[in-house]
């Protein structure tokens, strides 16, 4: 398998990254992680989430879109992404602040955030665009972080204070009653799970719908309202940017990329790739994305 899609649980915890839990209340889940080593990663994000870069370049690749994020970006991942990340060898290491937001909790008029399949990179016009008042805090936050007096511990925790008041402002007040949503979420994790587990196979459809308990119609039905696409549309879109972000990072061999994300032939998978990347595998391959560079 070239890969293993992962839920991003615990801020993907692990021997070679530190996970330092922040306290932002009980409706949203944050920490501060710091990675002491290259990382290439693939990360399933349920809820829509916040990334802010303390230090150190980090590449993603969500939902068709590439990303050089460096200190001082603050990156908005929306739900049900499927999120591809490079982080290279550097000297200081790679740190981010990283806020989850239970979906449930979203204001509706919380836009761009609470209805987008787009990853957002911040701007002080998208911030006027969501509250005025987080306007003026935004300007100070960036002060804060191009003020050579403070400190690095300084600038985070000015990160963080930030990251509080931007999520809380986008939150409900009150909890929302799961009760009588119980099935529902107890389908849509199956489904979930379920489709992740067969990514990069060939199984049909109906074999996938069998597994999760249902007919091919009702998870055809209940899929679209989760992911807003057909399921074959979105399996083959991840398929092909998992080949694409190999490509971009790896040293893959393309003659190998079909079998590996799920396709019958080399043929069949080249011409789908032109047509969602406007490039051939070819011209990917060796493109490494450069640590210095941003958009």
């Amino acid at each position: 398998m070239i890969f293993s899609i992962k839920k991003y649980l615990n801020f993907n915890a692990a021997p070679t990254i530190d996970v330092h839990v922040l306290d932002f209340g009980k409706k949203l889940s944050a920490a501060n992680c710091r990675y002491h080593k290259p990382d290439h990663s693939v990360f399933f994000m349920e809820s829509p989430t916040f990334t802010y870069v303390v230090s150190g370049n980090k590449y993603m690749f969500i939902n068709n879109k590439e990303f050089f994020l460096k200190e001082g970006d603050l990156l908005f991942i929306p739900k049900n992404s499927v999120v591809f990340t490079y982080i290279p060898q550097q000297a200081i290491g790679f740190e981010s602040i990283n806020v989850i937001v239970q979906d449930a909790l979203l204001k509706d008029g919380a836009m761009p955030f609470a209805n987008t399949n787009d990853p957002v990179l911040f701007s002080s016009a998208l911030i006027k665009s969501i509250d005025r008042v987080l306007e003026n805090d935004f300007e100070g936050f960036k002060i804060s972080l191009n003020n050579e007096a403070l400190n690095s511990t300084e600038k985070k925790d000015a990160c963080i204070t930030f990251l509080s008041q931007l999520t809380r402002s986008l939150i409900l007040n009150k909890a929302v009653d799961k009760g009588s949503k119980m099935r529902d979420l107890n389908e849509t994790e199956k489904i979930k799970t379920v489709l992740l587990e067969k990514m990069y196979t060939s199984v049909s459809l109906s074999h996938i719908a069998t597994h999760c308990h249902m007919s091919v119609s009702s998870f055809k039905r209940k899929f679209e309202l989760l992911f807003g696409v057909p399921p074959k549309t979105w399996k083959r879109t991840v398929c092909l940017q998992t080949a694409y972000f190999v490509l971009k990072t790896g040293n893959y061999k393309i003659s190998d990329l079909p079998d590996a994300v799920g396709f019958e032939n080399f043929s069949h998978f080249s011409y789908a790739f032109k047509k969602q990347f406007k490039l051939s595998p070819s011209a990917i391959t060796g493109t490494k994305p450069l640590s210095t560079k941003s958009r």
